[in-house]
Parts: C-alpha cells; sequence; structure tokens
C-alpha cells in the first residue's frame, strides 16, 4: 500500500499507537486518533491525508521555484551594482555581498513560523501570499537605494523572501518525498532542482543581456515580476486545516534529538565546513571583466553554462550515484573540487591561449566542469534531509540543515574578503590572483579531516532515522505530559 493511504485497520489501543511506526504512516478513523507522527495535516474520508501530493500543491512548488529564481538576476545586477554605482573592488564587493546570506540563514526561523503559528489554520498557503507580495516589494525598492547601508538592507529583505519561499516549497517537497524510497526521495528533489536552475538560467541569461541597454538599478526592479506567478497559483492550493500543532517546546525536543544523532550532525558539520573556505569568484569577476573583457551578456552566458551544468550534476547523481554512501562520494567529490577549482590558473597565466583555446570557450568548459562536481556532493545532502526530517516540522527541520549550509557561504564571504585584502588583490593590482586561487582551493581540504563523522553506510538504512526521533521524542513528551498531571 502506498504511504498515507486510507485503510481499514483494527483500531490500536492509546497504549500501542504511540511510537508504533505503521500507525505513523497510515490514518484511523476519528480526529482524535491522530498522534504526533501523523503528517501535517489531518485526513478527511476518503481524502489521501496529504495536500502536498495534490497538483496545485506540484504547482505551487514549482512557481516558488520559479519565483527562486529571482537569485540569479539579482546575484549578477548586485555585483554591477557595486562595481559602477558605488564604485568598490573585489574585496568589498565580497564582504558587502556575503550579507545576502542572512536572509537563508534564518530560515530555521521560517520553518519554526510556518510550523507552530498557522494563519487560519494553514501551515502553507497563506506565507506562500504574504511573502511573495513583500518579497515583490522590496525588489522594487532596489529603485530607491543611495547608500550601501540601504543596498544591505534591501539585499537581507529579499533574500529572506525567497528564503521563506524556498521553507514552504522544500517543506511541501518533504512531504511529498520523505516516506517514499530514495530513489523517488532523489527524483522528487531532482525535478524540483531542474525546474529552479533551468528558471535561472533563463532568468539570468535575460538579465544579462539586459544589463547591457539598462542600468542594473532597473534590471533588480524588474526582478518582482517573478513573484506573480505565485501569488497567482497559490490561492488554488488546497490545504486542510491541520490538527493541534506541535508547541514550539515539543519542536525543540524532537530537532535536539535528531541532532544527537552522528548521522545527522557529522554530515552537516562536514557541509558546513566545506561551504565555509573561501573562494576567488569575486575576484575572478573582475579579472573576467576587466582582463579579458568579457561582456555583460558572455557573463550572463556563463552563468547560464552553471545552471545547465547544476542540472547535469543532478542528473549524474540521480542516475549513477544515488545508492553511493555518503563518506566516499563526498571524499572524492571534494578531492575532485580541490583539482578542478586550480584550473582558472591555466587562464590566468594565458595558458591556455598557448594551447589555442579561446577565453571564452575555456571559461564555460571551466565552470560547466567545476559545476557538475560541486552538485554531486550537494544534492545528497538534500536528499539526506528530506529523509530526516520528522513528521509536523518538516519546514523547521528541513531548514536548519540549509540554514547551516548557508551560514557556512556567509563565513566564506567573510574569509574570502579578508584572505583577499589580505593578499592586496584589488581592482587594480590582480598580480597575486594566483595566489589567492591556489590558497582557496587547497583549503578545500580542511574538510576532508572530518570524513570519519560522516556516515559510511547504505544511504536507504537512514530512512527510519527520523521516524524513530519521532518515536522517542512524543514517548518522551507524552510521559512529561502524564506526570504533569
Amino acid at each position: 500500500m502506498a504511504p498515507g493511504t486510507l485503510a481499514a485497520k483494527t483500531p490500536l489501543t492509546d497504549a500501542n499507537r504511540i511510537g508504533n511506526p505503521e500507525w505513523s504512516m497510515t490514518s484511523g478513523s476519528a480526529a482524535e486518533d491522530i498522534d504526533e507522527l501523523q503528517p501535517l495535516v489531518a485526513p478527511k474520508p476518503g481524502h489521501l491525508g496529504n495536500d502536498a501530493r495534490s497538483n496545485a500543491a506540484a504547482a505551487t512548488i514549482y512557481m516558488a521555484a520559479f519565483a527562486q529564481a529571482g537569485q540569479g538576476p539579482a546575484n549578477l545586477a548586485t555585483q554591477y551594482l557595486l562595481k559602477d554605482y558605488f564604485g568598490f573592488g573585489p574585496a568589498d564587493s565580497a564582504y558587502w555581498l556575503s550579507f545576502h546570506s542572512i536572509g537563508w540563514v534564518i530560515k530555521p526561523l521560517w520553518g519554526f513560523i510556518s510550523d507552530c503559528y498557522p494563519i487560519m489554520g494553514e501551515h502553507r498557503r497563506p506565507y506562500m501570499i504574504v511573502v511573495s507580495t513583500i518579497g515583490s516589494c522590496g525588489f522594487f525598492f532596489y529603485g530607491y537605494v543611495t547608500s550601501i547601508h540601504q543596498f544591505v538592507a534591501i539585499l537581507i529583505l529579499t533574500n529572506a523572501c525567497m528564503s521563506f519561499l524556498s521553507v514552504i516549497a522544500q517543506a511541501l517537497l518533504v512531504q511529498r518525498s520523505g516516506t517514499e524510497t530514495l530513489h523517488v526521495a532523489s527524483f522528487n528533489f531532482s525535478s524540483y532542482f531542474v525546474v529552479k536552475l533551468t528558471c535561472v538560467a533563463i532568468c539570468t541569461y535575460g538579465a544579462g543581456l539586459a544589463l547591457e541597454r539598462m542600468t542594473a538599478r532597473r534590471v533588480l526592479m524588474l526582478i518582482a515580476v517573478l513573484f506573480g506567478p505565485v501569488l497567482v497559483v497559490s490561492p488554488w492550493m488546497k490545504e486542510t486545516p491541520s490538527a493541534a500543532a506541535l508547541r514550539p517546546l515539543e519542536q525543540m525536543a524532537i530537532v535536539r534529538r535528531l541532532y544527537a544523532r552522528k548521522e545527522v550532525w557529522g554530515t552537516t558539520l562536514y557541509i558546513f565546513v566545506f561551504c565555509s573556505m573561501p573562494n576567488a569568484a569575486s575576484a575572478m569577476f573582475f579579472f573576467n571583466i576587466d582582463v579579458l573583457h568579457f561582456s555583460e551578456s558572455f557573463i550572463a552566458i556563463i552563468s547560464l553554462c552553471a545552471s545547465a551544468a547544476a542540472v547535469f550534476g543532478l542528473v549524474l547523481y540521480h542516475n549513477f550515484f544515488s545508492e553511493v554512501s555518503f563518506r566516499p562520494l563526498f571524499g572524492v567529490a571534494t578531492l575532485a573540487c580541490v583539482v578542478l577549482s586550480l584550473t582558472p590558473l591555466i587562464q590566468v597565466f594565458r595558458i591556455n591561449r598557448q594551447w589555442g583555446i579561446d577565453d571564452h570557450v575555456f571559461a564555460l568548459v571551466d565552470t560547466f566542469i567545476i559545476t557538475a562536481v560541486i552538485e554531486v556532493l550537494w544534492i545528497p545532502m538534500l536528499v539526506l534531509a528530506s529523509r530526516l526530517c520528522p513528521k509536523k516540522v518538516e519546514g523547521t527541520t528541513y531548514a536548519l540543515f540549509l540554514s547551516i549550509h548557508n551560514l557556512g557561504l556567509w563565513a566564506s564571504g567573510v574569509l574570502s574578503w579578508a584572505l583577499t585584502r589580505a593578499l592586496g588583490v584589488s581592482r587594480d593590482n590582480l598580480e597575486n590572483l594566483w595566489m589567492l586561487i591556489v590558497l582557496c582551493s587547497l583549503s578545500m581540504l580542511i574538510p576532508l579531516c572530518l570524513l570519519p563523522v560522516v556516515p559510511a553506510g547504505d544511504p536507504e538504512t537512514l530512512r527510519d532515522l527520523s521516524r524513530e526521533v519521532a518515536t522517542l521524542s512524543t514517548e518522551t513528551l507524552t510521559s512529561a505530559e502524564i506526570n504533569s498531571k
């Protein structure tokens, strides 16, 4: 029987309902039979008991992915805004742009709010509408930014709105995937990110063409329209009013018990350290523009190539690596990233011209290969996170996984700024760019020291971990309630 399907069952007693894995995946005949481990929404007779599996929910998820595609053109346009309007160099640009991660680091807050505080009994749809409206207004206000502090405030606001949208969309995605097989979960996440990355590629390329004809400020204002489809589609999504939501302390107890497991904190720590390593992306942006004289449209084509590579990496992982254990996959992919991240030296020292390879061709091929390998390293964490999220705290738990990743990106931006400044790399002095690339590449060897804490077994064996965590947490909370009475 498919997970979540209604079935006639012999009623279980109160004593053995709690902590019974089979009961947690099916539904009883009355609302009071629903325990802490059942899906977020209370099933109605004849209903699957999971509104996240409806076509309207699927459309909402993909429209949210379309809205999040604003990240691509926003990242491109903000770089040009800092370069042309504020006159910043590579180090300062890396520092100020790193603040965009704050909006993503606080993802657990958005998950906590949506899981704990429903609006009119609904956890997803109302937040979709409110956040999309605020995000659209935020991008429009880029047209009135006059100081760097105003820029940072709008940067954080717009990314926070896209972050909130991703929390809702991915919580729905977790509800669609959490009880499925590893192959199905991998397919669900891969298809979601294929849609998102395709939209990012198209929008970024369009932004690059627009930057040749209008200012970065105008391009940022145009991104506001991307939230329109969410506002059109999300009201049609049906969401069954939820059963009593978990109290904040109950949520914290489940999340705390989840992160007490080595399988969880080990993988999360590895990803955090890997993402925290410095990079030379900001300096290479100025190298591509000021030395190689790449146009705005070609910079957008590079982003388009990166999105295509990310899709290729997703397909590669789903078809060939989804059954590979996390430890060897992380180890090999990290070593590949170390080697491949040194390849920009070929372009910096102009060796590619000696080989007869055009700068444009080399930049595209190099970007494609590096991005594809990084995607193969990144997508297993998403699949792992979806399978470890306990029921009724999908938004909070999944957002916490990703916020740790985004915290790493913010740390990477700060470290990149410090290292770039220490080496004296600036817009007018790129002499030490090669040294920056080497140091950033070698720093990626540091996460390999954490491989022993990454799960070494079959990923499929992690399937029941979230159910076990939720069961233990429910038993603890129930005992505490009985004792308090």
